[in-house]
């Protein structure tokens, strides 16, 4: 885990200015088959690695995989906000001076599947795989009436919209490099072997 420090940072969907007020620990790599399963019992990916990031989790999902392992008493976690991800994603530069293809698992280099977190170079926070390899839920709900991108099939909702960002093995460097700034959302119960989630930690 590492901790961002507080500050101000323009979101792109609309233009605003967004405060970060609290600091917080941001998972290092994204959750992983392994670390699931010891929490779940169970293994819902479809590429299978215990260091491959767990994929085909919803929301839902990952909200009861939060709620088991706060339930162990070894901290709070949940997932980060939009703002806090897009923060720990550019970790205090701009996405003008990233190398994808050293931090990034897309299209032309993941081989048609997922890879082991932590296989590529890190960002300035130390944090590995914010673009690339598997999009991350987040734990906002969209906002306003236009969604930029809506993800996956709406039926049977569970509930609102939420924000998925970060990209994917099966995107092109275009979509990944948008990734840094766009976010997408869809029905809290969708699954996708291009889908999982990083824990935040918060600090008392």
């Amino acid at each position: 885990m590492v901790t961002p420090s507080t500050g101000d940072f323009v979101d792109n969907k609309p233009d605003h200015k967004v405060t970060i007020s609290r600091r917080f620990w941001m998972g290092k790599y994204d959750v992983t088959q392994a670390q699931w399963e010891a929490v779940m019992g169970s293994n819902p990916s479809h590429f299978r690695g215990a260091d491959l990031p767990v994929e085909q989790v919803s929301w839902d999902d990952c909200q009861l995989f939060i709620s088991r392992l706060n339930a162990k008493g070894k901290g709070s976690f949940r997932l980060p906000t939009e703002a806090e991800w897009e923060y720990a994603c550019l970790a205090g530069t701009t996405d003008d001076l990233f190398n994808f293809s050293s931090i990034a698992w897309f299209e032309d280099n993941s081989g048609g599947d997922t890879n082991p977190v932590g296989t590529k170079e890190p960002n300035a926070f130390g944090l590995y795989d914010m673009v690339g390899n598997v999009c991350q839920w987040c734990q906002d709900s969209h906002q306003g009436d236009n969604p930029a991108i809506i993800q996956g099939t709406q039926e049977h909702m569970s509930g609102p919209l939420r924000v998925i960002r970060g990209s994917d093995w099966r995107q092109s460097l275009t979509s990944t490099h948008m990734a840094v700034h766009e976010g997408t959302y869809s029905n809290p119960g969708w699954r996708s072997p291009g889908l999982g989630f990083r824990l935040l930690r918060t600090i008392p």
